[in-house]
This record gives C-alpha cells, sequence and structure tokens, in this order.
C-alpha cells in the first residue's frame, strides 16, 4: 500500500494534492492515506463522491423515532453538501476511519466522518450533511455521539454545529460558506471558539429537546462541520465522526391526559362545561362531576390549547396551555366577583 508520510511538510502540499489526483483517476484511491503535519492520517474511502452535493433520494417524513448508525455512507435519505471555497482533496462527509478511532457501536467504520480536506488551502470549511425530513413535535429529542482525532501531537481545532430548519423538505443553506439557508435555528455548537482542548477527543453522547414550536412542524435537522481557518494549510480542522443519531418522538396518542378541578374559592363547581379547543380549532368538551373534577383522555401531547369554562353563575378566563405529559392538577377557578 502507498501512504503519503503523516509528517509530511505543509510545503508540499501541491505536490501532495496531484499525487492523490492522479491515484483517483486511476480507481486507487482506496490505497492512499491523507495527512497534513500531525493531522490524523486517514484512508480515500474507496466510494468517495467529488460532488459538493449529494442526494441520496428522500424517505417519506419521520414521524416516529427512529436511529441511524451510518453503517453506510452516504446513508440513504440523508444529504450533503459542501460550501466550502476552495473545494478540497475531499468534499464530502465519507465513510469512517477505523484506523483513525472505531465506531462509537457497530462495525468499526460505522460512522460519518469529515476532515480538514473539505477545503483547499487555509479557508473556512462549511461542510453539510442533512438529516431526513422529520415532522417535528415539542418534546421530541435528538441524541447523536461526536468525538475527533487525538492530538498527534498537535490538537487542530474542530468545531461543530448542529441546525434546524421548519421548512419541509428542504436542503438549502445557501451557497457561501458562511450562510445557513433555510437552517436558521442553532440548537447546538461544539466548540464555536475554536479552543485547542474544546472537542471531545473521545465518543460523547449530546441531547437536544424541540421547543418553541406554534404547531407540529416539518423540517431537517443537519450537522455543519464549521471551522474558520480550516483545511490543510490552515491552523484548525482535523478530523471528526458522527454516530449513532437517534431521532425520539413524544407520545401523541393514548396516555396523555389533562384534569384538574372547576373551583369558586375552595369548593367545587359541579355542571360546569370544560372545554378544550386545540391550535386548529377542534374542541373538545366534558362536564364537571359533583366535586368539580374534570378530565380529557387521549389528548395530543406537544401542542397548545386552550381551557375554557361555560357556567351560568361564574366567570372564567381562558387558560392557554402546553402539553407534553399527563398533568392531573390543572384546576380552573372562577374570577371574584
Amino acid at each position: 500500500m502507498k501512504y503519503i508520510n503523516r509528517q509530511i511538510a505543509r510545503a508540499g502540499g501541491v505536490v501532495v494534492a496531484g499525487f492523490v489526483m492522479a491515484l483517483l483517476a486511476q480507481g486507487s484511491f482506496a490505497q492512499v492515506n491523507i495527512s497534513r503535519g500531525s493531522r490524523a492520517s486517514y484512508r480515500l474511502p474507496a466510494n468517495i463522491f467529488v460532488d459538493k452535493r449529494i442526494e441520496t433520494g428522500d424517505l417519506a417524513p419521520q414521524t416516529a423515532s427512529f436511529t441511524e448508525d451510518f453503517a453506510a455512507v452516504p446513508t440513504v435519505g440523508w444529504n450533503y453538501q459542501n460550501l466550502s471555497t476552495p473545494i478540497g482533496l475531499i468534499p464530502n462527509w465519507i465513510q469512517g476511519d477505523s484506523s483513525v478511532f472505531p465506531a462509537q457501536a457497530g462495525a468499526g467504520t460505522a460512522y460519518a466522518g469529515a476532515s480538514f480536506n473539505s477545503v483547499a488551502g487555509a479557508n473556512t470549511i462549511s461542510n453539510w450533511m442533512f438529516a431526513p425530513e422529520i415532522l417535528f413535535r415539542n418534546g421530541d429529542v435528538i441524541r447523536f455521539w461526536t468525538r475527533k482525532a487525538a492530538p498527534a501531537p498537535t490538537d487542530f481545532p474542530d468545531r461543530m454545529q448542529v441546525r434546524l430548519s421548519l421548512n419541509g423538505n428542504s436542503v438549502n443553506a445557501g451557497a457561501t460558506n458562511t450562510s445557513v439557508g433555510d437552517f436558521t435555528t442553532l440548537l447546538l455548537d461544539i466548540n464555536s471558539a475554536q479552543v485547542v482542548g474544546g472537542y471531545p477527543v473521545v465518543w460523547q453522547q449530546f441531547s437536544i429537546t424541540i421547543s418553541g414550536l406554534a404547531s407540529p412542524t416539518n423540517g431537517r435537522v443537519a450537522f455543519r462541520y464549521f471551522v474558520t481557518n480550516g483545511g490543510p494549510s490552515g491552523a484548525n480542522s482535523d478530523y471528526i465522526g458522527v454516530d449513532t443519531f437517534e431521532y425520539i418522538a413524544t407520545p401523541t396518542a393514548a396516555g396523555v391526559s389533562v384534569g384538574g378541578r372547576v373551583l369558586t374559592g375552595e369548593r367545587g363547581l359541579s355542571n360546569a362545561r370544560v372545554t378544550l379547543t386545540s391550535q386548529d380549532g377542534q374542541a373538545r368538551q366534558v362536564v364537571t362531576g359533583a366535586f368539580g373534577y374534570y378530565r380529557f383522555d387521549d389528548v395530543v401531547a406537544g401542542q397548545t390549547y386552550i381551557l375554557s369554562v361555560n357556567s351560568k353563575r361564574y366567570a372564567f378566563s381562558p387558560r392557554v396551555v402546553s402539553i407534553n405529559q399527563d398533568i392531573a392538577d390543572l384546576d380552573l377557578i372562577a374570577l371574584e366577583n
């Protein structure tokens, strides 16, 4: 096997680039290790794509929990776009290289990797990996594991953002290395200051909970390998991995209930009509019992509702509530005369 020395001088970059591209042309790209200075040395994947954008085919919007182990990259249903300029030797997210570090779970190569070779020279890396379209609800959880290559011996700082678009199936991240397109919501920024030691060098799990949605909305989550002054001649960027992506949907059917008492002072009010109105205007009604208790079952979680009371003798102010789990003590109290 032919290797490029991990300690090769940066001044030799032009020769190295030409050598690698020649091998690509010969179809020998699985036999070469790519490195600069003391950065991670890793093999070019046999299925490397040289396009800046990869589309693997869209899936139906995900509405239930699912897990992705990245056993094959590019991954079906995931999309990729590298907005780094100028483009590097390896433009895309690639299959993990177990010789740099093994996967967090599964086969040694079962993770997605991105590297300093996303861009040429010393420039800004903006390399995107888009998850499938998901129907997001408040309370949904996104989990994943990530790490970078261990210093060998220099630690070139890495950085990754997790961003959210609520524009359905869009993978629009703009057209420049600083644009974000539809992915305007920043959910997480790992090592935003790009400091040495700021990115984990062992697998670490991160968790994000979706909140603030007015109603369930289709969109995508994207991983953005985003490093300024990166590339083979830059002071930053090395090699990162992402593994075991989980989308955990909130319960949306039976089991979520809302209840409490309708009160006039400390006394329960019987025969009062309680109305629960959803965001789309659908209303349900129940009548309170002898001690003022009411209850709604099979309430869809992750939404905001209006609770109102209709009584001949007392007035009540409507209440706006966000429901993500069972509630048993949501009391509604009459206004004072």
